[in-house]
């Protein structure tokens, strides 16, 4: 296994596109090298990243519903308001 990957194939593994690899490159989310012209995307870097946004969504809260809250069953059938 290779130690580093090209951005199209770091963009392939992971889904999503080169524009995107950038970004995550320019925040500093993936390290890579530069050898000559081309730009290698250290493969462990690759793999702690998607380590790192597992643990991000398990650790998410959940979020409450959005817009009203509906009517219950007994408040429908009665007619009336709460």
């Amino acid at each position: 296994m290779a130690l580093t990957v090209r951005v199209t194939e770091a963009a392939r593994l992971l889904g999503i596109g080169k524009t995107k690899i950038y970004e995550l490159i320019g925040a500093r989310e993936i390290e890579i090298i530069k050898l000559g012209r081309a730009t290698l995307v250290i493969r462990a870097s690759l793999e702690a990243f998607i380590e790192r946004q597992r643990e991000a969504v398990v650790a998410a809260p959940t979020l409450r519903k959005r817009g009203r809250p509906r009517k219950t069953f007994r408040e429908l059938a009665s007619g009336r308001k709460p």
